[in-house]
């Protein structure tokens, strides 16, 4: 899994639980891999099978603005980068005056930042497709409404 994953490696690389960060980052990648795709399933079925039926959601795929769309969608590609790439382990991230590293010291924190890092991964994948979609609709339907973008 490591050749295909290069942030296994990385928190290999980083930990003194070696094995322990590999396995598990290697069962949280298939386990999160089987949960994106379901949720990119269940995206594509309500915004092409069910979205003409579902008055609640054509509301609510009406009501986002371009700056949510633009900021929801950049958001889930930098979450994509940081826990693919490794970066958090490596280069940490800096928000306002908080740096924050991580180097994988106890099996607790293996555990749970694994965990947070997946979690934040599938909503990523999720919110892409969705936004994909909600963004494929209102350029294809801007031409039967009268509202922008």
């Amino acid at each position: 899994m490591k050749q295909y994953f290069p942030n296994i490696q990385i928190f290999s690389d980083v930990s003194p639980f070696k094995q322990e960060i590999e396995f598990y980052a290697s069962y949280m990648w298939v386990l999160g891999l089987i949960l994106s795709a379901d949720m990119v399933f269940y995206a594509t079925c309500c915004y092409t099978v069910l979205y003409r039926q579902d008055k609640e959601l054509q509301e609510k795929v009406k009501s986002f603005g371009l700056p949510l769309l633009v900021f929801a969608f950049g958001l889930s590609i930098f979450s994509i980068y940081v826990y693919y790439t490794g970066y958090i382990v490596t280069d940490g991230v800096t928000f306002m005056a908080w740096d924050i590293t991580i180097d994988f010291a106890t099996k607790f924190e293996i555990f749970q930042y694994i965990s947070l890092f997946q979690l934040v991964f599938m909503f990523g994948i999720a919110m892409f497709i969705a936004l994909f979609y909600t963004l494929l609709h209102k350029i294809f339907s801007k031409g039967s409404r009268n509202d922008q973008i």
